[in-house]
């Protein structure tokens, strides 16, 4: 699996299907990644089918808002500790992932989270991590945990303060 870090300067105007071209073969994620398009809050996992692995603290304090849609993701196994903590992220849909098996610790904790926090039709799920949608700073409207059907861990406080 190949590591690999995309910095693309926000300051810069760069086309995005030069973007694309470089997201498109992103397996990995590594610690503290920055993948940035011409906007500062916005991540499009459109780009980058082949994503497997977000790693502990990929996306930590990286600006990000608005809704993660992990849905376009199809080959991600998992979801690292700390992946997407300290940002103002709203809603998070990680729906019919069929490969994803672990969202860690504290993985969306410290967010806005005033949306949606959808985890459905994930057939592999197993782990749902410590605070991993904890201590946020909103009102979650919804939190939709179903058909998980290997689910076996939902840990402590993991939507707690939500």
């Amino acid at each position: 699996m190949k590591n690999i870090l995309v910095y693309v300067n926000k300051n810069k105007n760069i086309p995005n299907e030069a973007i694309h071209k470089l997201t498109s073969r992103i397996e990995k994620c590594g610690r503290f990644s920055r993948v940035c398009y011409n906007t500062d809050t916005n991540i499009d996992f459109s780009d980058m089918p082949s994503l497997a692995v977000i790693e502990d603290g990929a996306f930590s304090d990286s600006n990000l808002g608005g809704t993660l849609d992990f849905s376009p993701l199809k080959e991600l196994q998992y979801i690292g500790d700390e992946a997407f903590t300290y940002n103002a992220i709203d809603s998070v849909n990680i729906t019919g992932l069929e490969n994803l098996e672990y969202i860690g610790e504290d993985a969306f904790s410290d967010n806005t989270l005033n949306g949606n926090v959808n985890i459905e039709n994930n057939p592999n799920l197993v782990y749902v991590g410590n605070d991993a949608f904890g201590d946020s700073y909103g009102t979650v409207s919804l939190i939709n945990i179903s058909n998980n059907p290997k689910l076996e861990s939902i840990n402590n406080y993991a939507f707690g303060s939500t």
